[in-house]
């Protein structure tokens, strides 16, 4: 019956007259479906006729006068197309632009916590496919920019790290965005300590910090407060004491169990050198003398060592160190750290194709 177009257009159809606890059980029937579904090509055809009509019934919804989104199911059917455009796609149907526009002008903090979060992944799913064309939309619509500013700080971790989130991707892809927005985001990143000691919300903050970073804290959308206090780049937020006080931060994060948290601190670390190699050499040469840093990669090094789940990450924060490291005086040759680094890498798959090209580099600097 679900090969049937007319039957899932009626199916479809109906969800917008239901109750919440009904509509969401035809969502579960399309997903146990899909689940069950073996053969690839059919599986395909059938996720892009249903994300079709389902693209067209949200534009209806959002073009209906009669009624609001949110009492027409709109989360489920929002929750239907993240289903179907699960799949990478190099295009991007007119519906589906013309939903994300609707989205980002009638989603404000009013709308429940689940319609605000499935809309904000809807959204975010859309930008590793489109950036340009999704931050478009959302840079030149102040409802949904005074939207992100509001959940920044609210109580619902949920919704405070989704819009952290989307504020690091938004960040990321305004290079070449007009100056002129229609709104500014007031941001304070600083003290570090205020967010990074909140296991629960760090990760999203981290994202933001590091796509700030990258863009050498220069981005359209946001207004950063407490800048012109490091001489080296008036635009950034930091003073020296606090990049020191961050990297202590980022160290202890390292350590943590939480891979996501893990992997995020490493990003960081990362991101932070390549920008202060631009500002200032001395402050990163003062950050790779400290005594800490040889023992925080003899602990990681042992751990990975006993669980090669966070492999990857460990070896990213390496290559990092050993890329600034140019006088070597982190891993001494014959030093127990150098040694135990040699030893850790032997004991690495070479053919692992995930991180070979930075196992390649570490072995021709080590060995």
């Amino acid at each position: 019956m679900f090969t049937d177009e007319d039957f899932i257009s009626i199916l479809l159809a109906c969800i917008s007259r239901m109750n919440s606890r009904t509509a969401k059980l035809v969502l579960e029937l399309f997903e146990n479906y899909i689940l069950q579904m073996t053969d690839f090509d059919e599986k395909g055809v059938f996720l892009l006729t249903l994300s079709a009509i389902t693209e067209d019934k949200i534009v209806e919804i959002f073009l209906n006068a009669e009624q609001k989104p949110e009492d027409m199911n709109i989360e489920v059917y929002i929750q239907i197309l993240m289903m179907c455009n699960s799949r990478n796609t190099e295009d991007i149907s007119s519906s589906f632009l013309k939903i994300l526009y609707h989205i980002t002008s009638w989603l404000d903090d009013d709308k429940e916590e689940p319609i605000i979060l499935s809309c904000l992944q809807l959204l975010s799913g859309a930008m590793s496919f489109h950036p340009a064309r999704v931050v478009n939309l959302m840079v030149n619509s102040y409802k949904f920019i005074a939207l992100i500013n509001s959940l920044l700080t609210s109580a619902v971790v949920q919704l405070q790290n989704a819009s952290w989130n989307m504020l690091s991707l938004i960040i990321l892809n305004t290079k070449g965005l007009n100056e002129k927005v229609v709104m500014a985001i007031e941001l304070t990143i600083n003290p570090v300590g205020d967010y990074v000691q909140n296991i629960d919300t760090v990760t999203p903050y981290l994202q933001v910090l590091s796509a700030l970073f990258q863009q050498d804290f220069t981005c359209p959308i946001v207004s950063l407060k407490n800048t012109g206090r490091y001489p080296p780049h008036m635009a950034c937020p930091f003073t020296t004491k606090d990049f020191k006080v961050l990297f202590i931060y980022l160290q202890q994060l390292v350590l943590q169990d939480v891979n996501d948290v893990k992997s995020t601190a490493v990003q960081c670390i990362e991101d932070m050198f390549r920008y202060l190699k631009k500002h200032s050499s001395k402050l990163v040469s003062d950050l790779l003398k400290c005594s800490w840093n040889s023992i925080l990669l003899e602990v990681l090094i042992t751990i990975t060592a006993s669980d090669l789940s966070s492999v990857q990450t460990t070896l990213q924060l390496i290559d990092v160190v050993l890329e600034l490291d140019q006088n070597q005086s982190i891993f001494k040759k014959n030093s127990n750290l150098h040694q135990h680094l040699v030893d850790f890498i032997k004991c690495i798959d070479i053919e692992d194709l995930t991180n070979h090209a930075t196992l390649c580099r570490i072995k021709n600097k080590i060995l």
